[in-house]
């Protein structure tokens, strides 16, 4: 039977008192405020003994030399096999090597050899900028002279790779510097010489021919890497009130709605609307292994913490930040944060947010009381308890506190909670929640003095994410075919920009991730004063009307009443192929079937070519189905130049819902994820040493 991880067996504990004192349960739910749940928690004599240790993967060597020797064997086997080397066996040596990489004591030789066993397979499967890195890497440990040789003969390698003749010869004629300078037997110099000679006259032959066709050694255009990501800038200029967003738009506030976001001009489809990086983010556990920790990105042949061996970066530029940022703070918490049955999948992002405030406060050191930091901005939450609309009082996070920054933590905190519409029981779950991660806060920040502070900080985010934290995701295609694509969640992050948005079940924005940043783009034409609405996940096309109302009040304790949810349009598989009806370009009303030989609105009695129209929509109807030849080899510029237009068209003519129109547009926004996250099994690799 497995062990009952820390925050489970407390939780069972709270759940007992609640179950065997009969007021309990009673005297909490008649509390008002954040304050009084903690204060009551807090005070609980079963829990004054509660303290949380070391809870992490920590560095083994015997498990690393284990995994790596598995690897060298794996080596060996595609090294002499004429399998392709993409083939599984070269894949199952990386994931060796990287493993004990991963679970290596830093500074130990079994490091430097698993970096060095990852290098052959690197270069084995074209890899070789990886495999430079690790060259680097392992290169910089007191490596016997054998081994550092055989480093740079593959260097060499990689520079011959790729081509760049003069970097590796300058890099062999290096090893051959330091075979002389060795102290190994003669018999073993004369052979490295041997081999270092004849590698050069290779590599010099192929300098000589370089006008002959080469072999193609970089990846298609099928297999986007995260590297050449390109991160687009808002359209229509930078908002100065709202970094993140666009100059289009503006933040409104209602009773109502709370806080949201309208268009202060006509958006075209396309137009990028919000580019923001999260205040605080965190990844899931599956995705820790294959993605960096700190940018998100895909990575390959990953670093790992010098502490831990859960965690994995792509470079040590993203590991020394994060560490200073945030990971310093959780460390040696993680498994206790991640191994939780019971424990929402928030709860890393929301300790993310608590020790992001502290670091940001004071960046260059780890002193200071981590309880104040991030409660500076914390307060008595019953004024918006009563109304879980209202993001904020006039006072706090108001239009009139611009900028509004991502990056300050009281656009964070000024998120809404729903505490008014949550369960007693919800609310005791999570302030047991707040509590344990404040006790992990204290394991790691012992100089922490106001529990209390700090742990209503934490109960107010534990509530506010889950209303206002939006996922990281990728898009996963398998072996590179478009049509098995599926989104996958990597983790998710707190956007204050982004959540300004309010739901619609026919969203008139699209989200998707590039790396940890989220971008958001118009989906539709947006005019002149119509609200930014995204889609908090329950879209009419997938789900019906019921199915929607009901998620939607049961997360986000609101009622629906956009247009698919008032007009109760259809699912897609009840939408009709063919149009149901044109509109009017001036005043939107139904003007019929047929717009061949249409002038004038009968309703508005403007004037337009509407003939000219329909003859624009069959052409690019025509072009469209190009269009999804182009998404399907992953050419997807091409793909979206064709489908925005023939969206915009529609857009300004068809009567909504239209399925024509809601393919179109699946294909536009299919296209943003693929720009953005994904994550291909490679299948055309065919280096081979």
């Amino acid at each position: 039977m497995q062990k009952m991880s820390i925050f489970d067996s407390l939780l069972d504990k709270v759940w007992q008192i609640a179950r065997n004192e009969e007021d309990f349960l009673t005297a909490f739910a008649r509390l008002t405020c954040d304050r009084e749940r903690v204060a009551m928690i807090l005070a609980l004599p079963q829990l004054q003994d509660f303290c949380v240790t070391d809870g992490f993967s920590g560095k083994c060597e015997t498990l690393a030399e284990e995994l790596r020797l598995r690897g060298d064997k794996l080596n060996l086997e595609t090294a002499a096999s004429t399998i392709d080397p993409a083939h599984a066996t070269a894949k199952q040596a990386l994931e060796l090597y990287t493993s004990a990489i991963r679970v290596a004591p830093q500074g130990s030789m079994s490091l430097a050899r698993s970096y060095k066993g990852r290098v052959q397979v690197l270069l084995r499967t074209g890899d070789t900028d990886l495999a430079l890195r690790d060259v680097k890497r392992a290169l910089g440990f007191q490596l016997p002279p054998e081994d550092a040789i055989k480093l740079l003969s593959l260097a060499a390698s990689c520079h011959q790779h790729k081509r760049a003749w003069d970097q590796a010869e300058k890099v062999l004629q290096e090893a051959l510097d330091k075979l002389r300078n060795s102290e190994l037997e003669n018999n073993v110099k004369a052979s490295m010489t041997g081999e270092i000679i004849s590698q050069l006259k290779t590599i010099n032959h192929e300098k000589q021919q370089d006008n002959l066709k080469q072999k193609k050694l970089k990846k298609t255009d099928s297999e986007p890497r995260s590297g050449s990501w390109g991160i687009p800038e808002v359209t229509y200029g930078k908002n100065a009130d709202i970094p993140a967003a666009s100059a289009a738009l503006r933040l409104c506030f209602s009773p109502q709605k709370g806080r949201y976001m309208e268009a202060t001009r006509n958006i075209k489809i396309g137009s990028v609307l919000i580019v923001e990086e999260p205040y605080a983010w965190a990844l899931s556990r599956e995705a820790m292994a294959q993605r960096c920790l700190h940018c998100c990105r895909l990575v390959p042949a990953p670093i790992p913490c010098t502490q831990c061996s859960t965690v994995s970066y792509c470079s040590e530029d993203c590991r020394d930040t994060g560490w200073q940022d945030y990971h310093r703070f959780e460390c040696h918490v993680l498994h206790h944060l991640l191994s939780a049955k019971e424990l929402s999948k928030m709860a890393l992002l929301v300790y993310r947010i608590a020790v992001t405030a502290f670091a940001r406060a004071d960046p260059t050191s780890g002193d200071g009381n981590l309880s104040q930091k991030s409660s500076a901005h914390e307060r008595d939450s019953t004024s918006t308890e009563s109304d879980p609309r209202c993001d904020y009082p006039s006072s706090v996070n108001s239009p009139a506190s611009f900028p509004f920054l991502s990056s300050d933590y009281a656009s964070v905190h000024g998120q809404v909670t729903n505490s008014g519409s949550r369960t007693p029981a919800d609310k005791l779950k999570r302030a047991t929640s707040a509590f344990f991660l404040m006790k992990c806060l204290r394991h790691v920040a012992q100089d922490m003095t106001d529990d209390v502070e700090m742990t209503t900080s934490l109960l107010r985010h534990l509530q506010s994410c889950s209303c206002n934290a939006y996922q990281i995701t990728e898009h996963v295609v398998p072996d590179g075919d478009v049509r098995n694509a599926t989104q996958n969640e990597l983790g998710g992050g707190a956007y204050p920009t982004v959540s300004l948005c309010n739901h619609s079940c026919n969203p008139n924005v699209a989200r998707h991730s590039i790396g940890r940043l989220c971008i958001v783009r118009a989906i539709r034409n947006i005019r002149k004063g119509d609200e930014i609405l995204d889609n908090y996940g329950p879209h009419f096309l997938s789900h019906d009307l019921e199915e929607r109302q009901k998620y939607l009040e049961t997360q986000y304790f609101f009622r629906c009443i956009c247009e698919a949810c008032s007009e109760k349009w259809p699912t897609a598989d009840r939408l009709h192929e063919k149009v149901t009806g044109y509109k009017c370009i001036h005043c939107s009303m139904n003007i019929g079937l047929n717009l061949l030989n249409l002038k004038t609105c009968p309703h508005c009695k403007k004037k337009c070519d509407y003939g000219k129209i329909a003859k624009r929509l069959r052409v690019l109807a025509r072009e469209y189905d190009r269009a999804l030849e182009d998404l399907l080899h992953r050419r997807l510029h091409e793909c979206l130049k064709t489908c925005v237009e023939y969206c915009d068209v529609m857009d300004s003519v068809v009567v909504h819902p239209n399925k024509g129109f809601v393919k179109c547009q699946q294909a536009v926004s299919l296209c943003w994820s693929l720009l953005g996250n994904t994550n291909a099994t490679r299948t055309n690799l065919t280096f081979s040493l």
